[in-house]
């Protein structure tokens, strides 16, 4: 039972930081660099729901994606 709140809280935390995340990119203001923050914790929190769940091909993506995030926060910071 605790194992699937863990992942509901998991779930809802990784869409919210992403929805906010993309919003701060697409607003191509001096806010814009948060939004790779926000993605690396969306990404973090939806690659450990997915290895709880054992969806590695989905966690092989958020991977991918956190290394892309971090080739963003080194061109904005």
């Amino acid at each position: 039972m605790m194992n699937i709140f863990h992942d509901k809280i998991l779930e809802k935390v990784g869409a919210v930081s992403g929805i906010i995340g993309a919003l701060l990119i697409a607003s191509n203001t001096i806010y814009t660099k948060w939004g790779f923050i926000m993605f690396m914790i969306s990404g973090v929190a939806l690659g450990i729901m997915g290895y709880k769940q054992k969806m590695y091909h989905f966690v092989t993506m958020q991977m991918i994606f956190q290394v892309i995030n971090i080739i963003g926060v080194i061109n904005y910071f």
